[in-house]
């Protein structure tokens, strides 16, 4: 009888060790977090491609001595001469690297930082490495449509094929290999065959023009190469993308730029205020 008391005793000890592990491992296991669906992912993106997915074959030497010259200069005027920064040809596929990473994005509509301000069409773009090969460059030519600011820019005429460059770009090598390059706090490239507003000025000693910002036009409506900022819902968990003046109506966005035109002075913040 006391054997079989001990058997049972011993039972219901071993059943209480084992529900209190069971409720303990219950307490002590993570809450699982539940990854966004694809669809929720891509909530807010941005209408604008990145630079990432414009991908352009490298272009080969020119034969002209003189041209090729001219661009064994332009290519040593964007190398930065970082000896820590690593050959982006030495790179493996879909290898890239980001310059100024800290840097913040342009102003959404720097009127005042402008050399000037024109609409146009991108009918080339082509990206280029420097010297070193530790930066990429892409120069674009844009038919000129409209200026609505020029202070000594030439070639930013009506019906000119205005040369701008933007420091990043995609470039597919000779091999096949794809390598990309950012700076840091800017966005998109343009895109060959699309129509743009462009804020633009001069660097390098006047050598060269750079984008500073630049808005697509496309369907009635603009869409920003910069900017780009991640918002967190924690109503919903969900991570959206928005940058200033995204899906605005073109006339209405260029009602604005003539806003901040005749107000040099001040800052156009992206909430559409003119703000000292």
């Amino acid at each position: 009888m006391t054997s079989y008391r001990n058997i049972v005793l011993g039972a219901l000890l071993l059943a209480t060790v084992v529900l209190s592990a069971v409720t303990l491992i219950r307490v002590l296991k993570p809450i699982p977090v539940r990854a966004a669906s694809k669809q929720s992912q891509g909530k807010g993106k941005l209408d604008v491609q990145p630079a990432a997915v414009n991908i352009i074959d490298s272009a080969p030497d020119p034969k002209d001595s003189h041209k090729r010259a001219e661009r064994t200069a332009k290519n040593n005027r964007y190398d930065k001469n970082d000896k820590n920064a690593k050959r982006l040809t030495e790179l493996p596929f879909g290898g890239g690297a980001v310059h100024g990473s800290e840097q913040p994005p342009p102003f959404a509509v720097p009127v005042k930082q402008s050399d000037a301000i024109v609409i146009g069409r991108v009918t080339k773009a082509q990206p280029y490495l420097t010297n070193t090969e530790t930066g990429m460059y892409t120069e674009l030519n844009v038919t000129v449509e409209e200026v609505l600011k020029n202070d000594g820019i030439p070639s930013a005429a009506i019906g000119s094929s205005l040369v701008v460059d933007r420091e990043a770009g995609a470039m597919r090598l000779h091999d096949g290999r794809v390598i990309y390059y950012e700076t840091g706090g800017l966005g998109s490239v343009p895109r060959n065959g699309h129509r743009y507003l462009l804020f633009i000025k001069r660097i390098h000693d006047g050598t060269d023009i750079t984008i500073i910002t630049g808005y697509e036009l496309r369907g009635g409506k603009v869409f920003p190469l910069d900017g780009e900022a991640h918002v967190f819902d924690p109503a919903t968990g969900q991570i959206t993308r928005k940058a200033p003046f995204e899906g605005v109506e073109e006339s209405s966005f260029l009602a604005i730029v003539q806003s901040a035109m005749a107000n040099p002075s001040r800052v156009l913040t992206p909430e559409w205020r003119l703000k000292k």
